[in-house]
């Protein structure tokens, strides 16, 4: 079974990034190919009435603009439509030109905004790492974590305690047995069972089991029932053992908080 870390995470998210950098770079690289053409015809356009009618663009501009009638005669009817009514083909080149210029400088904007949405590993596990942890401390305290995308929700969950067998408390034996040894006691153990695995021989030892005598239980719950993950069956949510062991933190803030319990449901 192939295991995905965070550094997977952090990379498929950069990974996406980058694609998403490369497809508006992509349009940038064709409008600016549409650019260069369109700023040569209008450099050409600008080159010929100054030669030879001694107006640039911008009194072309302004003519059509302000609906001048001044420039008509010095003006070819195919720059300066005599209608009234066309645009004349230089404005509507420096209109595509205008047009152009906008759409660049948004691209560009969203280009270094994507740019400034790369993050380094070390940052990533540390967005991570504390959004984890806070969330945590949220829904130990008896608030639902929807996670969205169809995964559904994550709380703690409430169960009725079968009393009719003995269950014990790890926690609390594994506690009273460092009590033991450092009482400069022996702690209880089995040295040898039987076929059946029924004790023959014990050491004598101090008993340190302690039993789960509540009504009920905590557990961290994911309600699968109600995900729209396909073959959910296939899933399991296991909290984190060991270092920052989150069953042990939902334990330790029952403990200090026992009112919470009212919090969580069945």
């Amino acid at each position: 079974m192939t295991t995905v870390t965070t550094k997977d995470y952090c990379n498929a998210y950069n990974d996406k990034t980058k694609i998403r950098i490369i497809e508006l770079k992509s349009k940038v690289k064709t409008f600016t190919k549409i650019k260069k053409l369109v700023v040569t015809t209008i450099e050409y356009n600008n080159k010929s009435l100054k030669q030879y009618f001694g107006v640039e663009v911008k009194d072309v501009i302004d003519a059509v603009v302000c609906n001048l009638s001044s420039l008509e005669s010095k003006i070819p009817f195919y720059i300066l439509p005599l209608d009234g009514l066309s645009k004349p083909e230089l404005l509507v080149e420096v209109e595509k030109l205008a047009g152009l210029n906008k759409k660049l400088d948004n691209l560009n904007n969203q280009i270094t905004k994507e740019e400034t949405n790369l993050i380094s590993y070390k940052l990533y596990k540390f967005i991570i790492s504390t959004f984890n942890k806070e969330l945590v401390n949220e829904i130990i305290k008896g608030y639902e974590f929807n996670a969205g995308y169809g995964i559904s929700t994550i709380r703690i969950q409430k169960k009725k305690r079968d009393l009719t067998r003995d269950v014990i408390n790890w926690g609390a034996s594994l506690k009273r047995k460092r009590e033991i040894i450092a009482e400069g006691k022996v702690p209880y153990a089995v040295i040898e069972r039987d076929a059946q695995r029924l004790i023959t021989k014990d050491n004598g030892g101090v008993p340190y089991f302690i039993y789960m005598v509540d009504d009920y239980s905590y557990w961290w719950y994911w309600n699968k029932k109600n995900s729209n993950l396909p073959n959910e069956l296939v899933y399991s949510f296991s909290p984190v053992k060991g270092k920052g062991c989150i069953i042990k933190k939902l334990h330790k803030y029952r403990e200090d908080n026992p009112q919470v319990t009212l919090n969580y449901r069945m």
